[in-house]
């Protein structure tokens, strides 16, 4: 129950308050499957395959606002947050994401790899209260955001010095169709899309014992994203 006090620009007066209610309940249910597969064709070559498959399907519940104790007269409430009747909106959708890896060892202290995998962020609904109410441009006509789907492709090598120390290199590029961001207006928190996102990063770290006791390491990032 939220109260708001009356006020000369709302066209209220005295004491006056408005009382209104505001109600969302979304229930999910998923189903998942996933397996991966090692081979070695040749000494120190290995390929790996990797898939998921989930299900899911999401309602969302919106209970109508109830005013109570309105002033004759006042306006404290804006055209968004007149009553409605209770609605709910559901969705289903099948999400197949997968992997592939490369890995080399030349030796037993020295690999490179190279990987590939796709990813997926479930889609949902808008918390606002007056989504999809017929003829309410408020906020949305429909409450529902689209999934977000990524590519991700890595490369790398990997250099053991045993107890001395290491060296790793690394380079992602990751590519985000409808990236889900959000925001926050003044009743609820809303999420938006910023279509086609990419980002690269380059890593580097390094670790090594220069005497007994002594240790030094270095780690470096360089990251572009448009």
């Amino acid at each position: 129950i939220t109260d708001q006090p009356a006020s000369a620009t709302t066209g209220g007066t005295g004491d006056a308050i408005g009382a209104f209610t505001r109600g969302y309940d979304q229930k999910s249910r998923s189903t998942s499957l996933f397996g991966q597969l090692t081979f070695q064709p040749l000494d120190g070559l290995s390929l790996i395959g990797g898939m998921r498959y989930e299900h899911y399907r999401k309602t969302g519940y919106y209970d109508g606002v109830q005013i109570l104790r309105m002033p004759t007269g006042s306006t404290l409430l804006a055209a968004g947050d007149a009553p409605f009747a209770p609605f709910s909106v559901s969705r289903s959708k099948n999400f197949v994401d997968y992997s592939l890896q490369a890995q080399y060892f030349f030796t037993d202290n020295l690999q490179a790899y190279v990987s590939f995998a796709t990813g997926s962020k479930g889609f949902g609904f808008q918390r606002a209260p007056t989504s999809g109410i017929p003829g309410n441009p408020t906020f949305f006509q429909d409450p529902y955001f689209r999934p977000e789907y990524s590519e991700t492709f890595e490369a790398g090598v990997k250099w053991s010095l045993g107890y001395a120390g290491h060296l790793n290199v690394a380079f992602f590029r990751t590519h985000l169709k409808d990236f889900q961001t959000s925001y926050r207006l003044p009743s609820t928190v809303v999420v938006v899309r910023n279509d086609q996102i990419r980002s690269q990063v380059v890593e580097l770290s390094a670790d090594y014992e220069i005497f007994n006791g002594f240790r030094a390491s270095l780690t470096a990032t360089y990251s572009d994203v448009e």
